[in-house]
């Protein structure tokens, strides 16, 4: 070996690595021919997908691309109309109270004492005071009409508190009073009412109708903030039973639940 020179070195290198692809070629053939069916239709489908994709395939015809179309737009048309139809019905449940205002002051701690007052002059210690009470807005949730005479519906949790003042705020704008008739705490369900007519409502559904798969719009007064917000999605689960806890509610056991994957905040 040490008698080889460069040249021939260089040529043994090459020779080694031809008989090793070779050798590697025919052991893969061979196993691929001995494969069972369903794996050498595989291979040879992902051998034509990757020849397909080097190769730029070609865009959809015309006709099938306007079908898609065509079907992507009838899709969000109908979420459009729908969404149309029922947010004049959706409505922001808003509670509010008498909260007290509270001021802070400084008082001087050492009265009466010449020599702490004049060693620290400027020394002063705060203090918190009630001033009076103003009413402000401490929850909101989302409701909507189930009936034109003013009925509707909203979670029990959005109005727990029985020492509050609830309203709805309107898709237009306006603010209604509105009175707690009944709460439900097995299926946090509550039922309020305004006092007027013609409002816009949601009818309601068939729940036993509802398949896993089927559409799911939300609308909703998302954060407390940004009302008749929209999401969409799918409904994920049915018969969901969940351990519930928040605020002033302590904790739930709610059963029979519809779980979907739409976004929904808090």
């Amino acid at each position: 070996m040490e008698d080889l020179t460069k040249q021939q070195l260089i040529i043994l290198v090459f020779l080694v690595s031809f008989v090793t692809a070779l050798f590697t070629g025919i052991v893969t053939v061979s196993l691929v021919q001995q494969a069972p069916e369903g794996i050498t239709q595989t291979i040879q489908k992902v051998i034509e997908r990757s020849a397909s994709v080097e190769d730029n395939t070609p865009p959809l015809k015309k006709e099938e691309a306007k079908e898609l179309e065509i079907g992507a737009l009838s899709r969000d048309v109908l979420i459009g109309d729908i969404v149309n139809r029922i947010s004049p019905a959706v409505v922001s449940v808003v509670a509010t109270k008498d909260i007290p205002v509270i001021e802070k002051y400084y008082i001087n701690p050492f009265p009466g004492d010449d020599f702490f007052s004049d060693l620290f002059p400027d020394f002063q210690v705060p203090q918190y005071r009630e001033n009076g009470t103003e009413k402000k807005q401490v929850s909101s949730g989302t409701g909507f009409f189930a009936s034109p005479d003013g009925f509707l519906i909203t979670n029990k949790h959005v109005v727990f508190d029985g020492s509050a003042e609830y309203s709805v705020i309107m898709n237009d704008g306006k603010v209604l009073k509105v009175k707690v008739v009944a709460k439900d705490p097995l299926h946090d369900v509550a039922i309020l009412k305004v006092e007027g007519d013609n409002f816009s409502f949601v009818s309601l559904g068939d729940s036993d109708s509802v398949k896993i798969g089927h559409t799911a719009i939300a609308i909703c007064n998302a954060l407390g903030e940004f009302q008749n917000t929209v999401s969409i999605g799918v409904i994920s689960g049915l018969k969901r039973n969940i351990i519930a806890s928040g605020a002033g509610n302590g904790v739930e056991e709610l059963t029979g639940l519809i779980q979907t994957d739409a976004a929904i905040n808090p």
